[in-house]
């Protein structure tokens, strides 16, 4: 019955996309977010002989989830796909992004390097929220979502619903809240780093663009806990500024003195100290549910959200977050260890 419901939301959302499409002016339509059925949603828009889209650009990966779609074609890096769309030339195009953070900075980098592309963000947890008519209400909360810095940088709403929680989960349901609030609870807003974040990434942000969100907070970890852990961040502020485009390593030398000199304000150093010994304990709870079960599945447009208040993707922000489990579970996490798998 799960199974069968499942495709009526699929079949449901599918013509909700092919009339958003139809009212749509968009050159370049980007899909939005991961745990949302992209795969489904994308394979029933390129249907042989009426496809929505005249291509659609993949992150690299995604290709074994649509099958062997015609006119459907991997991206190994944002660079080498914003070449390809400056090649564009008539009819629409789509593409996957890896997550939301990457979703963000392409926004930024094609309105600053192909501005004549109308590009707009199909944000399918919207329209899971408009078909989502039919279930109770804990689970409509349960798979309640929002990318706010996704919103911002397209102008639109983006809040709505993940469709791999859309099920009625039954005894799995209070496990499944219980994993999404030790997600939440990560959120740099609720571990008190909000203000933080703002007050000493503005003006980075507005020099490197929205891949560098997280790297402030990043490289203040080094500072404040390399006491009690051999932490070397500023090579992971690098490899997650290497994922998304290439910085000339001397501005990114320029944002770790900016970063050092703020927290070299006793209050920012105390604010910062206590915001990341919650995320420390907060990081033990939910690095329980990253088993590579169903539960993390069920939880990926969670984290993808928040990892984007990081700055982040949700491989490498999961990666950070098993390591800083093992802080707080008292194992000594060296740099090499922390930043095992970012970049890759």
């Amino acid at each position: 019955m799960a199974g069968a419901a499942y495709r009526q939301l699929l079949d449901g959302v599918s013509r909700d996309v092919e009339a958003w499409l139809g009212r749509s002016e968009g050159d370049v339509i980007v899909l939005a977010t991961c745990g949302c059925s992209r795969a489904e949603i994308l394979k029933r828009l390129m249907k042989p002989g009426e496809p929505a889209f005249s291509k659609a650009y993949v992150y690299r990966g995604f290709g074994e989830k649509v099958g062997a779609m015609q006119d459907a074609e991997e991206y190994g890096s944002l660079e080498e796909l914003i070449k390809k769309l400056k090649e564009w030339s008539g009819g629409r195009l789509a593409v996957v992004p890896e997550s939301s953070c990457e979703a963000v900075a392409l926004k930024q980098m094609l309105e600053k390097g192909a501005p004549y592309l109308r590009v707009q963000l199909l944000y399918l947890p919207q329209l899971y929220r408009e078909a989502a008519e039919g279930y109770s209400g804990d689970v409509k909360e349960l798979a309640r979502v929002k990318h706010s810095k996704l919103g911002e940088a397209y102008k639109c709403e983006a809040e709505g619903y993940s469709s791999t929680l859309l099920r009625e989960w039954g005894e799995q349901l209070e496990k499944l809240e219980e994993a999404k609030e030790a997600v939440l609870r990560l959120s740099p807003g609720r571990l008190g780093l909000g203000d933080y974040l703002r007050d000493v990434g503005v003006k980075a942000l507005a020099e490197l663009g929205a891949a560098v969100f997280g790297v402030p907070v990043a490289l203040a970890m080094e500072r404040v806990l390399r006491p009690v852990a051999q932490l070397s961040l500023s090579g992971t502020a690098s490899a997650l500024l290497d994922r998304v485009r290439k910085i000339p390593s001397q501005r990114v030398e320029e944002l770790v003195s900016r970063v050092l000199v703020s927290l070299a304000k006793p209050e920012a150093r105390d604010k910062v100290a206590e915001g990341l010994a919650r995320f420390i304990a907060s990081a033990r709870g939910a690095a329980r549910h990253l088993d590579g079960g169903w539960l993390e599945d069920a939880l990926e447009t969670v984290w993808d959200q928040v990892a984007l208040e990081w700055g982040m993707d949700a491989r490498n922000f999961k990666i950070l977050v098993e390591n800083f489990a093992k802080i707080a579970s008292g194992e000594l996490v060296t740099g090499e260890e922390l930043r095992g798998g970012l970049g890759k």
